[in-house]
């Protein structure tokens, strides 16, 4: 019963690799394709943040590293959003408001 509580879910896995797609996509489409950036952005700084995590006890087992990964991701999502609109915002023109 215990193994049980530390696994992590399809569901959550599923969805953080789907925020790590979404990520990709948007580090490749705001870079023009720097492939160093997307790297960075996208996988070493969510796995850098969960292996800071990881330093106490409590936070070492797979159920709670995919939680961070998870967290991590969405912010850098979010980030990568507003980037994405900024991006949009200087390349559409102004319609003189």
């Amino acid at each position: 019963m215990e193994e049980n509580k530390t696994k992590p879910s399809i569901i959550l896995i599923v969805i953080t690799l789907i925020i790590w797609g979404a990520n990709s996509f948007l580090a490749f489409y705001n870079s023009q394709g720097s492939i160093i950036y997307i790297f960075v952005n996208t996988l070493i700084i969510p796995i850098f943040i969960a292996s800071l995590f990881s330093i106490s006890k409590l936070y070492r087992n797979p159920k709670s590293i995919t939680k961070i990964i998870f967290y991590t991701s969405i912010i850098v999502f979010i980030s990568s959003i507003v980037g994405f609109i900024l991006l949009l915002a200087k390349v559409m023109p102004s319609m003189g408001v």
